[in-house]
């Protein structure tokens, strides 16, 4: 069976896991206070912005590798 899986489609999923994993949300130095008396948790102090060019270098390095192992599977 053949897949219509593209390769900008595979960076595009890519892109979204990486920048779910580095981002994180900002909170002021009293909303820190308050959720840390109310829930006894550390806030990250820093939002985590990626650059835009190496996220989407690492997306389509990491959709041409499934390409890769796609097309190994094919011809076995």
């Amino acid at each position: 069976m053949e897949s219509n899986i593209s390769r900008d489609h595979l960076a595009m999923e890519a892109m979204k896991v990486i920048l779910d994993k580095t981002l994180s949300e900002h909170y002021s130095f009293i909303e820190r206070i308050k959720m840390w008396l109310f829930s006894g948790k550390s806030i990250p102090i820093l939002t985590s912005c990626p650059n835009e060019e190496k996220v989407a270098k690492l997306a389509y390095k990491y959709a041409d590798a499934m390409i890769a192992e796609r097309d190994k599977d094919k011809e076995e």
